[in-house]
């Protein structure tokens, strides 16, 4: 008997906003309304990962807890009532219902995440294909250990992906700390074979630290990695840039600010900074080290971000976008034309925009949605503030 361990436990789920927060996806049609689904368990050990208990042991994770008794319509289906959303607690779901549930909850673009989707592929594949037929377009956080026969069935569900390379592909590092022998080579194959499968490649570019990776080794498997990436998918491709284990700094990331405070953590920044050159030196010009800053070669900026969250709610106010969407803040396109090209300098560029019609869609559900379940998110707020 074949037994699918993990299939169908989740360990999120809940809404978002494309390019918001520190959404990875900033240059895939941003500022619309989505939702982050999660599952358990992964295909690499990584000892700094931020996920914890979701792939190390998600066992170990709570239920999460019902609002209400499953309708009898859905029993069997899902441990859940219809639209609870949840985050870092267990539950089970039928990806047809999943999908469901997301375009329902208003989200037009569902990202799969915080443990290794491609390790429960047929789940995925299912969630992926239902999302397809609900007009809800599916974005993929991998580490990048999949088969190609794996890529080839999955990416034409798949709208973009976002590949994350740790330690500048360095084997001895992917060995020692992501107890994952042999997994860059995996990884970095897999970056082409999206791309040529036709879906919007992020590179994701996860920096060791300095105390988990010497600057000999940094400088060496860095510059190795972006000679790389660039013969594999040219110049115009988005490189997206942090690193691991950053002391956690007293406010989130916004208004396309950089991941790495640079007041607080020189020798991370010192990195960080070498990183950029080393990149723009093997030819990519694209590479940003915020979720929501990424600038042309001629300067300008091609993300815009809208931010009035402290005016509108105050600077203590937490984030609603977990759960009614947000009114207050967004990030759109609107130097990026309908081809991807600057509008400044016509050149081409690593963004796909969203459209007019898209953004005046997304404002339109986004503003229904708060109209009708923001009083009472802010409430249960105040309540407990």
């Amino acid at each position: 008997m074949l037994e699918l361990v993990g299939h169908g436990e989740l360990s999120t789920l809940q809404r978002s906003m494309s390019g918001i927060n520190g959404d990875t996806f900033a240059s895939f049609k941003p500022g619309r309304p989505a939702a982050f689904v999660g599952g358990t368990r992964c295909t690499a050990g990584c000892t700094f990962c931020s996920s914890g208990k979701a792939v190390h042991n998600p066992d170990a994770l709570p239920l999460a807890e019902p609002s209400r008794p499953v309708e009898p319509e859905l029993d069997g289906l899902t441990s859940l009532p219809a639209l609870d959303m949840f985050y870092g607690a267990r539950a089970y779901m039928h990806p047809v219902l999943a999908a469901r549930t997301v375009a329902q909850l208003g989200a037009v673009v569902a990202t799969l995440g915080m443990n290794e989707p491609t390790l429960t592929i047929e789940w995925s594949l299912d969630f992926a294909r239902e999302c397809a037929d609900l007009g809800v377009d599916v974005q993929v956080q991998t580490n990048g250990f999949t088969t190609p026969e794996g890529i080839a069935v999955l990416a034409p569900w798949v709208s973009a992906v976002h590949v994350g390379i740790k330690g500048s592909a360095d084997p001895a590092f992917y060995d020692r700390l992501m107890r994952s022998p042999g997994g860059e080579v995996a990884a970095l194959d897999s970056l082409r074979m999206w791309r040529e499968s036709g879906v919007h490649v992020i590179v994701g570019d996860l920096l060791a630290a300095p105390h988990m990776q010497s600057r000999e080794a940094f400088e060496d498997h860095a510059r190795r990695f972006y000679e790389r990436v660039h013969a594999d998918l040219g110049s115009v491709v988005d490189v997206y840039t942090m690193i691991a284990l950053t002391p956690a700094q007293p406010v989130g990331v916004r208004m396309g600010q950089a991941a790495t405070r640079r007041e607080l953590w020189p020798e991370y920044v010192e990195r960080v900074d070498r990183a950029r050159q080393l990149a723009r030196d093997a030819g990519l010009p694209f590479w940003r080290d915020g979720p929501r800053a990424l600038k042309c070669s001629c300067g300008q900026d091609l993300l815009s971000n809208d931010d009035i969250c402290g005016d509108a709610l105050g600077d203590d106010a937490p984030c609603a976008v977990g759960h009614v969407f947000c009114p207050f803040q967004t990030t759109t396109t609107p130097d990026v034309t309908p081809d991807s090209r600057c509008n400044s300098c016509d050149r081409r560029v690593p963004v796909i925009p969203t459209t007019a019609q898209e953004t005046a869609g997304a404002r339109a559900v986004i503003e229904r949605v708060w109209r009708e379940e923001g009083p009472s998110w802010l409430a249960s707020w105040q309540g407990n503030s």
